[in-house]
């Protein structure tokens, strides 16, 4: 009897704390916002096409196609992390600008890094492919910074470590997946068909990002109200 009276003055057990523990949080998150989702489909599309620079592909297009030494794919990858390194720099000047159009810097970077990724799988010289490696450092920074903020932006702080361990095991997954099917094509195809085909992808991609310039693609407010 003491004890089913105790029970009437027990707090009540928030039904949402317990939620947000659990291990599909991140899952339903990425499931029923919209942004989020679109952000996620951005990042498998980016996930594909990027596993054209894995070595088993892109070693054999500068021996095959470019005629050029080994060591040039240590230059061509030296050159890429160079360009990251200036964009990552570059990119603090127009950090107000960026935050105010995250959108359209996401669309910017998907059209020129899948239009530089043509260019570079069409290149016929070491010089030109290097050129165009360090050119795609900057333009991948511009996409990863924007792409990770709107996720930021659109998920509660306290959901977010869900939402970005689910993230990752797509990431995960989806590179597994990219690197065996994009070798695959460079064996069968060729690897020009490869790059081809990835820079089709960011092309591709740029149509998912458009979207997120919607109103109703980036409802932060709404999303803090999921506690």
């Amino acid at each position: 009897m003491i004890g089913r009276r105790l029970e009437r003055f027990a707090p009540a057990h928030d039904k949402s704390d317990s939620d947000k523990g659990h291990w599909l949080t991140g899952w339903r998150f990425i499931r029923d916002v919209r942004t989020v989702r679109l952000v996620v489909t951005l990042d498998v599309l980016m996930g594909v096409a990027s596993a054209v620079w894995i070595a088993a592909i892109m070693l054999p297009f500068v021996v095959e196609e470019l005629g050029a030494g080994e060591r040039w794919w240590g230059y061509i990858n030296a050159a890429y992390m160079l360009g990251s390194i200036a964009g990552s720099v570059l990119l603090l000047s127009f950090a107000n600008r960026m935050n105010s159009q995250l959108p359209r810097w996401i669309v910017v970077g998907m059209l020129g890094a899948g239009g530089v990724t043509l260019c570079f799988g069409s290149s016929t010289h070491p010089l030109l492919a290097l050129f165009f490696s360090f050119v795609l450092g900057p333009l991948y920074q511009m996409l990863l910074i924007s792409k990770q903020t709107v996720l930021q932006q659109a998920a509660a702080t306290d959901r977010l470590p869900y939402v970005m361990s689910a993230k990752g095991a797509i990431d995960s997954a989806v590179f597994g997946f990219s690197a065996l099917a994009m070798g695959g094509i460079a064996e069968w195809l060729g690897t020009r068909t490869a790059y081809f085909l990835s820079a089709g992808f960011l092309c591709f991609a740029a149509v998912f990002a458009w979207r997120l310039r919607q109103p109703s693609a980036a409802p932060p407010l709404k999303v803090e109200q999921m506690e």
